[in-house]
């Protein structure tokens, strides 16, 4: 993809820990300038987020407070089938081989 693809590139980012979503945050922003990202950390915001803001790419935490990743997936799926899904977490659980199973775009550790 090259670099004039990716500038307005919009991001959803489900995280619930603020720390990890600023961290994740200014990566991207750092490696893809002129980005957009949103974090979210709860259903409603995710399904209201993926509407509005239409994201590019959806990056998701494995759980968050009140659903988790496969969940999240499912929802992306119907919300936002366009838009690849990418699970980014520390743990690597049942759910994340389900959802690399069911479609999701990537894992990362």
């Amino acid at each position: 993809m090259s670099t004039q693809t990716l500038l307005g590139l919009r991001i959803l980012l489900l995280e619930d820990d603020l720390r990890d979503a600023e961290l994740i945050a200014h990566a991207l922003q750092d490696a893809i300038p002129g980005s957009t990202v949103r974090q979210v950390d709860t259903r409603t915001e995710f399904i209201r987020t993926m509407d509005e803001f239409v994201p590019d790419v959806i990056l998701s935490d494995h759980a968050v407070a009140d659903f988790n990743v496969l969940d999240a997936f499912r929802l992306a799926q119907t919300r936002s089938p366009g838009s690849p899904f990418i699970l980014v977490s520390g743990l690597f659980e049942q759910r994340a081989s389900e959802c690399l199973q069911s479609g999701a775009a990537d894992f990362v550790p």
